[in-house]
């Protein structure tokens, strides 16, 4: 957006060029303008040129000058610019290689906000061919610079209007830079061109930069909404895919719980064994939600109970995120919503300009041809006889009114009254031809019928430019509500990535326990071979006893028998 205006002063804001009115003093302007031209195509360095040039003017009186600077004028435009710039609240600047003799008085009657210019060197009210100021060393470009790092503003916020070489790096670099009836160096850089002496075009341009500037925000916006959009699709792709993902796992997880719920049936006592060290580590766990516990030391029990908090953990978690993505699915739609309208409305204003620009069209080819039937009107009222019947008729009635008012002998009196007579006489044999009488009425009704056309068109232009104005106004008022809402999607949706990736790390705590609870089934099967080959050897060891007892002659038992044969000992 533009926030300062800079303006050249020699050729732009006023009609002429100041050293050389300064230079018709000494009837030097021949030498002066040479020496300008050549700086204003580039040809030598401004600082030789300026320095070449003030040298010349060595001798003259600051009274000279004054008198001189009053026949320097504004250019056509210059005021009403500068005061419909400062309503619309830019800052004016005037930046020029000219001298503080003109240029003072030049900023007091814009009433612009800076001015930098340099300085004509002057003792006991004469010039001494010297000259100072920061436009002798420096280009225009840098002390823009200067200014604009001084109010906080980049060259982007800046539109600069000048004519001529020294102009050129300060037109490139500003934001807008229009070339006022320039050289063809100047127009090579420049953004714009207005080749008339008519300062006002420059309002034009800004008015039409301010709504291509809107039209550029919207379609970027746009542009920023799609791409988001297309991110955001990606990105819940991948989160169902990792969701289905979650679920399969917890599925099988489900699965694995069941098989292990049958094991730990069958092994009766370690489930008594373990209810009270159980219910302590349920205790732990409602007193800190999230301990750092050791399932190493846990037995398998346990860690079933740790399993099953983790998965109501798990499935509280996966509700809030799925509770976000929905909200944060509303919040998208509803921004592309608001897109839509942007859209819609911006499409309704862009059609009104075409529109408007159309009527516009019209408007001037109806003033073409008003102007000229206009012209062919006279044409023919001027060879009908109309102008000279009008001016007998004009000489009558002026000898008239002489002859009623004026006290005049009878000599004067007889020769003005005859002189009526004669012009009366010469008036009816002036005779109009017929056929362009009715050329010239046919000539005016058509004239006056492409008036009320440039009338009733201009209107209607009138009328779809302001509709047009309304339709840009309401584009930033929904782009504003659209930004908004899509500022509350983004916050939305990192809320629900952060909320799955609790999800991810509370099911990867579930296989963690699923593998210390593999290891406890692990240890619990090894201790029941364990005890069972225990049992076995003792067993054995009784049957060999009675094997002795047997020999020995003893009377055995059917269960004392069968335990013989069961390790084949008889």
């Amino acid at each position: 957006m533009i926030k300062l205006v800079v303006f050249d002063l020699d050729n732009v804001l006023i009609d002429g060029e100041t050293i050389d009115e300064i230079a018709k003093i000494k009837g030097i302007e021949k030498e002066i303008s040479d020496i300008t031209l050549q700086a204003m195509q580039g040809k030598i360095p401004f600082e030789t040129s300026i320095r070449q040039r003030v040298k010349k003017l060595e001798g003259i009186t600051l009274e000279q000058i004054d008198e001189a600077m009053e026949n320097i004028s504004l250019n056509p435009g210059a005021l009403e610019t500068a005061e419909e710039l400062k309503k619309q609240g830019y800052d004016l600047a005037i930046i020029t290689g000219s001298f503080d003799v003109i240029a003072q008085k030049i900023k007091e009657k814009l009433n612009a906000d800076y001015a930098f210019y340099n300085t004509l060197e002057a003792q006991d009210g004469k010039l001494t061919g010297e000259v100072s100021g920061p436009l002798i060393t420096q280009d225009k470009i840098d002390v823009l610079r200067q200014l604009v790092n001084e109010l906080g503003i980049t060259l982007d916020e800046c539109m600069a209007i000048g004519d001529g070489a020294n102009d050129v790096e300060m037109i490139k670099n500003a934001k807008i830079g229009i070339a006022y009836n320039a050289k063809p160096i100047l127009k090579e850089h420049a953004d714009y061109e207005i080749n008339e002496k008519d300062l006002r075009k420059v309002l034009d341009i800004m008015a039409d930069e301010e709504i291509n500037t809107k039209e550029e925000v919207v379609e970027e916006t746009q542009e920023e909404v799609e791409e988001t959009t297309e991110n955001t699709t990606a990105e819940e792709e991948v989160t169902q895919e990792v969701a289905e993902e979650v679920e399969d796992e917890e599925v099988e997880n489900e699965e694995v719980e069941e098989t292990e719920d049958e094991e730990s049936v069958e092994d009766e006592s370690a489930e008594e064994d373990s209810e009270d060290d159980d219910s302590e580590e349920t205790t732990e766990e409602e007193s800190e939600p999230e301990p750092a516990i050791d399932y190493s030391i846990l037995n398998f029990q346990q860690l079933l109970q740790c399993k099953r908090t983790l998965e109501a953990e798990l499935t509280e978690l996966k509700n809030t995120r799925d509770q976000m993505n929905e909200e944060t699915k509303e919040y998208r739609k509803e921004r592309d919503e608001l897109n839509q309208e942007l859209k819609d409305t911006l499409k309704i204003a862009l059609e009104k300009r075409n529109e408007r620009d159309e009527i516009n069209k019209q408007v001037q080819e109806n003033k073409d041809l008003r102007n000229q039937s206009n012209e062919e009107l006279k044409k023919v009222e001027w060879n009908s006889g109309k102008k000279e019947i009008s001016n007998i008729q004009a000489e009558i009635n002026k000898i008239d009114k002489t002859i009623q008012t004026k006290v005049l002998d009878i000599r004067k009196e007889n020769e003005l009254v005859k002189r009526v007579s004669d012009l009366t006489k010469q008036l009816k044999k002036i005779q109009s031809d017929e056929e362009e009488e009715k050329t010239a009425e046919a000539l005016k009704e058509k004239s006056e019928n492409y008036h009320q056309k440039v009338v009733e068109l201009s209107d209607k232009a009138q009328a779809i430019h302001e509709e047009m104005i309304e339709y840009f106004n309401q584009i930033d008022g929904i782009r504003e509500k659209a930004d908004a809402k899509h500022q509350d999607f983004i916050n939305s949706r990192n809320a629900a990535t952060a909320k799955h990736e609790e999800v991810r790390a509370k099911l990867s705590e579930i296989r963690k326990v699923n593998k210390y609870m593999d290891q406890a089934k692990s240890k619990s099967r090894n201790r029941k071979s364990e005890d069972k080959a225990d049992g076995d050897a003792k067993e054995k060891e009784q049957a060999e006893e009675i094997f002795q007892k047997f020999k020995d002659g003893k009377k055995l038992t059917t269960e004392e028998f069968l335990l013989l044969q069961k390790y084949n000992i008889m």
